[in-house]
């Protein structure tokens, strides 16, 4: 169950200048941080205008492609992403 209803932003919202995407950016540096973005099939699309815009900022970025109806998960244990 989701802790809350608000899901996220769309990549509209995502990429304005106020979004809490964003402001999460703010605190990882640009060449000391890969940013991991989760991407379902549907969501190519949009996958692919964030790593623009995150490459643009010069920030590395990994994708875990995600089989649909399979929720992202993740653990402290788990495995760490790395960019090509």
């Amino acid at each position: 169950m989701p802790y809350s209803s608000q899901l996220g932003e769309t990549v509209e919202q995502a990429l304005a200048k106020t979004s809490n995407f964003r402001a999460k950016l703010d605190g990882a540096k640009p060449g000391q941080w890969t940013i991991t973005l989760w991407a379902y099939p549907d969501s190519f699309a949009a996958f692919r205008r964030l790593r623009e815009h995150l490459y643009h900022e010069g920030y590395t970025v990994a994708v875990r492609p995600l089989v649909e109806g399979i929720n992202i998960s993740a653990s402290p244990s788990g495995s760490k992403s790395a960019a090509q």
